[in-house]
């Protein structure tokens, strides 16, 4: 199986952007700046900066202290598991992004699961090669 180039990438995380209706900017691979369209103000129906500082505990799970955040709710149950959690929002009508915010060791990812949390929470697993690890990372619900 081939590699997508730069440029597919780049059109899929626009598309992407752009039909969630937020702003992105993306570097061409000439190095110049594509500034999108500026989404509708208060598209995002909850977000936030989880820190690499809420340590889990499974009973009960603790809450993590969002940074920069709105309309949401993280608890940590398990190491590398986070449950989100954002009022009349569920995965049966929404679903959720997630990035990392400092990943260092380069080895670590974040992806979307429903394997530990409440079935009406949106779970982010964090993993690397050895298995699952806390790490600090922005969610949005779009």
């Amino acid at each position: 199986m081939g590699r997508l180039s730069k440029s597919v990438a780049a059109l899929g995380v626009a598309a992407l952007m752009a039909a969630g209706g937020g702003a992105y900017a993306l570097a061409s691979s000439t190095g110049a700046t594509i500034q999108g369209p500026k989404g509708d103000p208060g598209t995002a129906r909850g977000y936030g900066s989880v820190p690499s500082s809420c340590t889990p505990n499974d009973s009960p799970p603790t809450t993590c202290t969002l940074s920069a955040s709105s309309n949401a709710t993280v608890t940590h149950p398990f190491t590398g598991i986070y449950c989100i959690s954002v009022p009349n929002v569920t995965p049966v009508n929404s679903g959720a992004i997630a990035t990392l915010e400092d990943n260092v060791a380069a080895d670590r990812i974040a992806y979307v699961s429903s394997v530990s949390c409440p079935q009406t929470t949106f779970e982010i697993q964090v993993v690397n090669s050895v298995g699952n690890v806390d790490q600090a990372f922005f969610f949005a619900v779009p």
